[in-house]
This record gives structure tokens, C-alpha cells and sequence, in this order.
């Protein structure tokens, strides 16, 4: 950051359609005339006139916009904080209180500035993320050739190519290719993070040693990118419900006022008085509580990689108490890992490992992508040279080929059963505990004859605990899990995180989710829903604050989401739910400052 007079004046120079803006202008010559007002009548100098007429010359400007706005409100029969200013500004003039008439304008002005110099500031923290964008992208063809085209030629499907130092043109997942890719700018993650087939990549992420094929998911204004700018814009002209309320006081404020002055008046027959009531009470401090704070958290939300939809849904964030949770793809990874390879006599785990991965590599199923991906890991030949041989797969129950001269099983207990595979009592009872985590059991076959079993499992997000316990300690009363998952996985997971059994409902259908958080809101919750897939829509949609997970969620989830997470992240959640809190702390001493002042 730059130091020293240059550095501010550089910084200053960013901001400069606020300081030629008609409201900072008219608010700059409105203090300067009414301090010479002040000055040249303090001291004396000058002819007898010049005082009020500068002073009146800097009310006249300041004044100008307020008195439109009083007009207006009065023209539609609606009381209004202009028309309470515009008649405390007079009542000083005539008083001859030049300064407090000038002072009143400005601070009305003053208020508008702000407003404006913080949507500036975000409009200027988040214009560099439209030059992240490349102009144009490297599109694979049919012909497996490269075709350069603008981004607006880009739609849902196309290939794009990515070498390295170059900026990822599109949100999508990489088909081809392994590179570090660098998306601070996005997500706020200082450290660029390793990615490669199957990952979702954001567009003006910056990839580093290594060129990548990504298939496109988003273009434009559907990029987060792209979100970011949209939901900066519509915060921008968006007041948080206790912003609006403001203005639903000053209505009430503004009656009693002039009801106060007309009593006054009354009592004392004495305009004096009077005038001076309208004068002490005017409303500048409550005017002052704009959706600047909105904004400014909108924008730092963003930064992060949170994006918060409006003010509307800022506010309630700002006030929940209850967070329920989807278990797969939310609070777990949302693909199987094999979680404990279990090898009978006469076998290693590595061996078993390796000939269960040489039949699944022809298979198309989630388990097949996990036994091969792990043989992988452990480094195995189950990624072997020779191809398994009379490859058969039955869905539901397993899949069986030759694999060097044996016939090799892998499936279900029950089909290695009807295949004539003896599963002997003992090992079932050994495997049971695995069953009541949850896991999933997939026994292996060696010619006939029992060889072992692997342990399947969808497994928490590292941080799924650690996230649980700072929703706990920001405050947050009651934390569930909602899945249409067995007990039995729902509760080992709950247990691994830390939530409650008591909490937890398995076996859940969407219309079923729906009614749980009903049931909560009707007990005076507010219910935030964190769900990341088509069947979270309906209840995402029924809880007050709707969180999707991570760009990998499904457009639907995010559609109805009023709080986005662009990584899968969820120590962001915590995050989200801290920061709206902290903004409508703001916003609420701001407002009660305010009235204490009036």
C-alpha cells in the first residue's frame, strides 16, 4: 500500500465520481459559505449584510434537494423527513441561526455522500474482478483442435483449454490435466490449492504448472464473478429491513414533532420557542442510518467468498438460531472413500486392494471410482497394464471378471452368497461395526473362496467439526441434521461432527424436511438450511436463510440460496452468520445513537 502524501492523494483520485458528484459539491459549498457566514459575523468584518447573505446562499444550496424531496412528500400526502427539515431549516433562518440552518443541510447532504462513497468503494473493490476475465478462450473442436473465441461464444458443455499463467475463462470442471490453481481473488484462500480431474474451477482463477481441459458449467453473468458484481449492484439499492424501519419511525417522529412545536406554540404564545423545537429535534442523525453498513457487509462478505443475495436476507442471517444441515455433499465430501481394506488368509490388504480395482476399472459406478481410486493412492496395480477379462457388472449387486487367470468378485455379501461365496459368521460379526457406522460393506471373491471385504464410506469435510463448534460459540442454540439417509449413517456422522443424537433425522424425504423446519419456525426459530443438491430446494426455500455449498452445487440449490459459499469451505458458514450479525449490530447502534441525539 502506498505511503505518505502521494499514496493518498492517489487513493483519493480512485473516488472521484463522488467528489464530482452533484451531492458532495453542493455539500462542500454549503459548509465552506456557512462557515464564512459564521466567521465574517464573529468577527465582525465585512459590510452588515454579507453574514446572512452567505449564510443564506449556503442554505439555499444544501437545502435545494431536501425541500424537492419535502415537496414531493407532500404532493403524495406523505409525511416524511425532508418535509421536517426543510421546516427546521426555515424556522433557523428565520431565527437568524444561519449556522444551525447551514449545519442541518449539510448533515442531510453529508449522509447522501457517504452512501455514495462507500458504493464507490465497493464498486472499486470488485471492478478488478471483471479485468480477471480474459477477452477471450481456447475452445476444444470436434477435430480436437484449439478455436480462440470470445467468451460470448462460450455456452454450457464446451471444452476449454487452459495452459499455465493463463486466467480459467468459465466456472466449470476439469475433465484433463492437473495445475495449482490461485482464486484469492474469488474466495479470499491466500493459498493456491493443487486441482484435477472432477474439481470445479471458478472463472479469473489463475492456473499455475499445468495446462487443464474444463468443461464449462457457467459463462458471464452466471460466473461467481458475475454473481458478485449483481448482488454488490442490488445491494446497493437495497435497505435491510432495520434500515426501513428508520424510515417507518421517522414517519411517526415527524407528526409528533410538529405536534410538540404547535404545543409549544400554544403554551407560550411565543414563535421563539417554538421554532426552536423544530430546530433541536431535526431527524439528522436518524437520516444518517443508510445501507451504507448493508453494502460495506455485502462487499466484505464477498471478499471472503460468502455471497449474501440482499439486505433483506443479511438481516436474517443476522438473527438465526437454529442451523440445520443435508448430510451427503454438505456436511461430507459427497463421493464414497474407502475407509478400511480387510483381507482374509493367504491375502494382503495391498493384493486385495489391487485385484478388486482391476475388475472396477471397467465399471461405471461411484464404488468402482473409489476402490480404483484408492488402489491408486496406496499404490497398487489396481490400476494394472492388462484389461480384466469377460468384465460382467450387475447393477445392485457387484461386478466380476478374470484378472490374470482368476475370477475375481466384488459386490454385495448377499450376491457373493448367491454366487456361492461362503461368508462365514465370525467375519460377518468382525464387518458389523463397520455396517453400524454407516459404512458399506463390499465383500471379495478369489475363485470361489472368500478373500475379504472393503469398508465404503461417504466421510465428513475435515472441518465439519471444528465449523460445528464455532456455530456453537458465535451463538447459535441448536444445530441438526436433516438426511434422507439410514439412522445408522446419520447418527455415526452426527457423532463424528458433534451434533446431538437427539438432533438428527434420517430417512427423510424432501416434503419431510420442509415440515421439521415448519416445526421449528413455529416454535419461534429462525432456521438457516445448508444443503448443496436438488432434493435440498424445497427445504432451502422454507427455512428463513437458505446457504448453498460450493460452486459444485447444483444451479437449483443456488437459485433459491440466500447465501452462497463459492468453495466447499463450511468454516465460511460461521463466517457468514458472524458477519451478518456484526453488520446489524452496526446498523442497530447507529440507529439507536440516533434517537438518543434527537
Amino acid at each position: 500500500m502506498s505511503k505518505g502524501p502521494s499514496g493518498w492523494l492517489s487513493r483519493l483520485a480512485q473516488y472521484q465520481a463522488v467528489w464530482r458528484s452533484p451531492d458532495f459539491i453542493a455539500a462542500a459549498l454549503t459548509l465552506l459559505l456557512t462557515t464564512a457566514s459564521w466567521l465574517t459575523g464573529a468577527a465582525g468584518s465585512g459590510p452588515e449584510w454579507l453574514a446572512p447573505a452567505l449564510g443564506l446562499v449556503g442554505t439555499a444550496i444544501g437545502g435545494a434537494k431536501i425541500a424537492v424531496g419535502a415537496g414531493r412528500g407532500f404532493m403524495n400526502r406523505e409525511l416524511n423527513v425532508d418535509e421536517l427539515v426543510t421546516i427546521a431549516i426555515v424556522a433557523a433562518v428565520i431565527m437568524g441561526e444561519y449556522l444551525s440552518a447551514g449545519l442541518v443541510a449539510f448533515m442531510m447532504l453529508f449522509g447522501k455522500v457517504l452512501e455514495d462513497f462507500t458504493a464507490e468503494r465497493a464498486e472499486l473493490a470488485l471492478a478488478g474482478l471483471g479485468s480477471l476475465l480474459p477477452a477471450t478462450a481456447r475452445r476444444r473442436t470436434a477435430e480436437e483442435t484449439e478455436d480462440e473465441v470470445p467468451l460470448t461464444a462460450l455456452v454450457r458443455g464446451d471444452v476449454v483449454i487452459v495452459r499455465p499463467g493463463e486466467r480459467i475463462p468459465i466456472d466449470g470442471e476439469i475433465l484433463v490435466g492437473q495445475a495449482v490453481v490461485d482464486q484469492a481473488a474469488l474466495t479470499g484462500e491466500p493459498v493456491p490449492l493443487p486441482r484435477g480431474p472432477g474439481d470445479e474451477v471458478l472463472a479469473g482463477s489463475l492456473a499455475h504448472q499445468g495446462t487443464l481441459e474444463v468443461r464449462t458449467n457457467r459463462v458471464g453473468a452466471a460466473t461467481a464473478v458475475g454473481r458478485i458484481r449483481q448482488l454488490v449492484a442490488a445491494a446497493e439499492g437495497e435497505r435491510a429491513p432495520v434500515v426501513r424501519r428508520a424510515d417507518y419511525y421517522a414517519k411517526f417522529f415527524t407528526p409528533a414533532v410538529l405536534a410538540l412545536a404547535a404545543g409549544v406554540l400554544l403554551i407560550t404564545r411565543d414563535w421563539l420557542p417554538a421554532v426552536t423545537v423544530l430546530v433541536v429535534a431535526c431527524p439528522c442523525a436518524l437520516v444518517l442510518a443508510t445501507p451504507t453498513a448493508v453494502i460495506a457487509g455485502v462487499v466484505n462478505a464477498a471478499r471472503h467468498g460468502l455471497l449474501i443475495k440482499s439486505g433483506a436476507r443479511l438481516e436474517a442471517a443476522g438473527r438465526v438460531t437454529t442451523v440445520a444441515f443435508d448430510k451427503t455433499g454438505t456436511l461430507t465430501l459427497g463421493r464414497p472413500v474407502v475407509v478400511r481394506t480387510m483381507a482374509s488368509s493367504g491375502q494382503t490388504e495391498l493384493e486385495l486392494l489391487s485385484l478388486a480395482a482391476a475388475v472396477e476399472r471397467r465399471s461405471e459406478h461411484p464404488l468402482a471410482y473409489a476402490i480404483v481410486t484408492a488402489a491408486s493412492e496406496v499404490g497398487g496395480d489396481g490400476q494394472p497394464s492388462a484389461d480384466p477379462d469377460s468384465f460382467r457388472a450387475v447393477p445392485g449387486r457387484g461386478a466380476e471378471a478374470m484378472v490374470r487367470g482368476r475370477q475375481v468378485v466384488v459386490g454385495s455379501l448377499a450376491w457373493l452368497d448367491d454366487l456361492g461365496v461362503a461368508v462365514a459368521a465370525a467375519e460377518e460379526a468382525a464387518w458389523s461395526e463397520h455396517v453400524d457406522r454407516g459404512e458399506t460393506i463390499l465383500g471379495i471373491g478369489i475363485d470361489g473362496r472368500l478373500a475379504g471385504a472393503l469398508a465404503v464410506a461417504d466421510t465428513p469435510r475435515d472441518e465439519a467439526a471444528s465449523m460445528i463448534g464455532s456455530l456453537r460459540d458465535a451463538g447459535t442454540s441448536k444445530i441438526m441434521l436433516l438426511t434422507g439417509d439410514s439412522q445408522a449413517a446419520a447418527g455415526a456422522l452426527a457423532q463424528q461432527v458433534g451434533i446431538p443424537p437427539e438432533d438428527v433425522r434420517a430417512g427423510l424425504l424432501p416434503e419431510d424436511k420442509v415440515e421439521v423446519i415448519k416445526s421449528l419456525q413455529d416454535r419461534g426459530e429462525v432456521v438457516a438450511m445448508i444443503g448443496d443438491g436438488v432434493n435440498d430446494a424445497p427445504a432451502l426455500a422454507s427455512a428463513d436463510v437458505a446457504i448453498a455449498v460450493g460452486v459444485g452445487g447444483t444451479d437449483v440449490a443456488l437459485e433459491v440460496s440466500d447465501v452462497a459459499l463459492l468453495t466447499a469451505d463450511l468454516s465460511q458458514i460461521a463466517s457468514a452468520l458472524r458477519l451478518s450479525r456484526h453488520t446489524l449490530s452496526t446498523i442497530r447502534q447507529n440507529l439507536g445513537l440516533a434517537l438518543a441525539w434527537n
